[in-house]
Parts: C-alpha cells; structure tokens; sequence
C-alpha cells in the first residue's frame, strides 16, 4: 500500500524534483558516457589495439644524459657527442619540470625528492647548463637541504660510481655470481628486479670506471660532515653492511675462473630474455643497463644485438621539435584490455572494433614458457604482458627456425658442445664497420640475424639454444 498520501505537500514536491533531477543527471551521464566511448574508439588503431603516453618524472631524462656519456666518452678538451642535439632537448625537458623551490618530484604535486634532484643537477650539468644559473643554485641548494647526495638511492649512488663520481666502496656491489647460486634464488626477486640487477652486475663486473668531462665534479652537492657509508639503521642495515663487506673481498680476491663463468652466464641470460621481446623487460631501466652491459662487453657499435637494443630503448622515447620524454614503458596490451572492458560496460560489446580489440589481444598471448617456468615447470604456458611494443619492427631474421623454439622448459638447458653444423651460411653484414668476413659463430644460435639474405639450416641441429651467435673474429680486433 503506498503512503504517499500522508506526504506532505512540500516534501512530495521535493521528492519529485529530487527524481526528476535524477533522471536529468542519468540522462546527462549517459550522454557523457557515449561521447567518451565515440572519443574512446576514435583512438583505437586500425590493428586493434590501445595505447596511451605512459609518462613519469625527469629522471628518466636525466639517466638518458647519463647513458650518452657511457656510450660516448669525452676527450681531453670538451664532451661533445653525437647525440649532442638530443642531450640539449633533454636538458630543456628537465628544466621544464624544476619545481619553485628548486627540487624535482618523483610524480605529479609531490615534494622534491632527492634522487630525481641529484640525477636532475648531475644531468644538467652534463648538458652544459651553468652552475652558476638560478635553476641550478636552487637545485644545488635544495639537494644539500634534502641530505646531499649521500641521501639518494643506491641505483644513483652505483650510476654515479661507473664514472668516478662516488666512491666505489660506498655502493652495494652486485656480483654476477648470482645467477649461479642453486636453488632458484635470481628467481625469488621480481621480474623487473633481476631483469635490472643481472645487467647491472656485468656493467659492475665488467664496466670499469668511465671518464667524466675534464674538471667535471659533483662535490658542491655532498653534504659537508655526512656519512658516505651505508646507513646503518637497524638489524637488517647492519646485516646487508657486512654481506657487502664480504662481497667486495670476494671482487678482489675471488677467482677470475668463476667470475668469468659467472659474467659468461649473465650474458646468456639477458640475451635469452631479449629474444621474443622489444627490450630486457620492456622496462626502461632494464633496457638502459643492457645497453651498458653489451658495451662492457665489448660488442662493437654495429653488433645486431647492441643495434636492436639502443633501437628498442629509443622506441620509448616521445620526441618532436618542442618535446623530448622518455616512457618507463609502453604498455598496449594493458590499454587495450582495459579500454574493451570499459566500451564493454557502456552498452559497446557487438561493436565490430571490439572484435578487432579481441582479435589483437588473442594474437598477443605468450605460448612460450618464461621465469615462471623455474618454479612452475609442468604448468601449460598461457597469457599475456602488461609492456609491449604493439608493433613489431623487427624483420623475421632468423638464422635457423629452430630459435625459434624460445624460453628454457626447465631450470637449465643444455648447452651446445660445438658449432652448429655446415649448411648454414653466416648472415650478410655489408656496414661501414667491416665485410661479413669480420663476422663469425659462435656455436649459439641468434633469432634475429642482421640480413635477410639468410639461408637457413635444411637441418637445424636439435640442441641450439637462444644466444648470441655473432661475434668479432680474432683476426678482426
């Protein structure tokens, strides 16, 4: 039985002004909604899928900086590189983001923050931006303010060691040994995490220190009286001090059988990992300390795995005339999956661009097995990425159809005793390095070759395993 009878006269009248208020705002809603949805798949490529600008804080920028100067040293006189022009942009990039108190945040409306603040001042600098300028004395100031660069990170700490520019003895050291411990241990850290410290560990083991611009320093932002050392704040502090302690004496006197064993290992291991994807982990940091390590180890600047590698970190850059940023990532498939679910929501599922979402997302799923095979080696291997490059420009080079065959199924594969077998001619490489001849296997089998010329294996040997394959003969160096 309705009781609207013993309503009121004004509250039956506010009542029906609330509804029809409400009806007007639904009605308002789903306007909206349907504009979002039209504006939504307007963006949608002609392959199906999603893709936003991923953007994050200078710091990117800054390592940017920091990488040129790995790849191309200065001479006696100046540091003058050849992606001088990009290094400028950069600079600008970063000036745009100083906040009015002269530090560098880590996300949008956040304080200073001393990490993004000491890569901004050192990056700066790097740029040729003068100490002397307002944006750098309020920077400067705002550092020593945060703690001076004894308070930043241990990633700044370590970056700032390969050049000289912080003690050595002060940053954790990352030794390569680590992908030789038993028991799966590289495989209890995140995906992300050993995908930057195995790298990183070779740069460390194999790097050496790099030289910075004559009369270059960063001593007016160290903090007079602090601490270089680790802090050392409670048990676990204390604990990690004294197992670094003991991994530098093992740098110094442990044998260079192992360590080269373990340097050998670590380089297989991030070149597996490179195969099927558009970089180490899709991660801009991973990717950055692959680059370094290739050039620890000596791969020449025209090698197809170093060429690919500073191609893939380059893809996560967004640059025209007036702009210059760096994604952390590219991230298609999470776009893509989440923009479908919403049109799915507001009435879009027939839509025949949703069928194409579909399709690109099926045609995305990973049948390979990857890390998570160590731990889970019987589980059937399904799914897909959250980073990826949506497009694939790498050419179909390959070497033998084999490689194609990827990830490990178990813990280790075997390796190859000897050289592929005859039948398989070497890629064509006809570059301004050296002729094809410069170029010789190595007895492991590289997916991506730097010629389509190929001719490929009538019979590919049963035991060939991802790897490196391409290398400089001895009578080339």
């Amino acid at each position: 039985m309705s009781f609207e009878w013993t309503e009121s006269t004004p509250r039956r009248a506010h009542r029906q002004q609330a509804a029809r208020g409400t009806r007007a705002l639904a009605a308002r809603a789903g306007e909206a909604c349907e504009r979002a949805s039209e504006a939504l798949l307007a963006r949608q490529s002609a392959e199906g899928f999603w893709c936003g600008e991923l953007l994050a804080d200078a710091t990117l920028e800054s390592d940017y900086v920091l990488l040129q100067l790995w790849l191309h040293q200065p001479d006696k006189r100046d540091w003058n590189p050849p992606s001088r022009g990009r290094v400028k942009k950069a600079a600008r990039s970063i000036l745009e983001r100083q906040l009015p108190d002269g530090g560098f945040n880590i996300y949008t409306g956040g304080p200073a923050e001393i990490s993004a603040t000491v890569k901004a001042y050192c990056a700066l600098k790097l740029a040729g931006i003068d100490p002397a300028s307002d944006p750098m004395r309020r920077a400067r100031q705002r550092i020593l303010a945060l703690g001076g660069v004894q308070a930043a990170n241990s990633y700044v700490k370590i970056n700032l060691s390969l050049f000289g520019l912080y003690p050595r003895k002060h940053v954790p050291s990352i030794p390569p040994e680590i992908v030789l411990l038993p028991g799966g241990v590289l495989y209890e850290m995140s995906s992300w995490t050993r995908s930057i410290l195995v790298p990183l560990s070779i740069v460390q083991a194999r790097g050496g220190v790099r030289h910075v611009p004559p009369g270059f320093t960063l001593e007016e932002i160290f903090l007079p009286g602090a601490s270089l050392a680790f802090p050392r704040r409670n048990g676990f502090a204390r604990l990690f001090h004294h197992l670094d302690r003991l991994l530098k004496v093992w740098e110094k006197l442990g044998p260079e059988r192992i360590r080269g064993a373990a340097v050998r290992e670590a380089e297989h291991w991030i070149l597996d990992r490179t195969r099927f994807t558009e970089g180490l982990g899709a991660i801009y940091p991973a990717m950055m300390y692959f680059i370094m390590a290739l050039d620890s180890l000596g791969y020449p600047a025209d090698h197809p795995d170093l060429v690919d590698s500073i191609r893939h970190f380059e893809s996560l850059l967004l640059e025209t005339d007036t702009r210059f940023t760096f994604q952390p990532c590219v991230p298609p498939i999470w776009d893509t999956a989440i923009s479908a679910f919403a049109l799915g929501e507001a009435g879009f599922g027939g839509h025949q661009r949703m069928t194409r979402a579909a399709d690109w997302l099926l045609s995305k799923e990973v049948r390979r097995r990857g890390d998570w095979s160590v731990k889970r080696p019987d589980i059937e291997p399904s799914g897909s990425p959250t980073n990826s490059i949506p497009i694939s420009t790498t050419p179909p080079w390959c070497c033998w159809p084999c490689c194609t065959r990827g990830v490990p199924t178990r813990r280790r594969r075997p390796r190859p005793s000897a050289a592929p077998s005859s039948g398989c001619s070497p890629c064509s490489r006809a570059t301004a390095a050296g002729p094809p001849s410069t170029w010789t296997t190595t007895g492991r089998c590289s997916t991506r070759c730097p010629s389509p010329t190929t001719t490929p294996c009538s019979t590919p040997p049963a035991r060939i395993s991802p790897g490196a394959c391409w290398s400089r003969s001895a009578a080339a160096a």
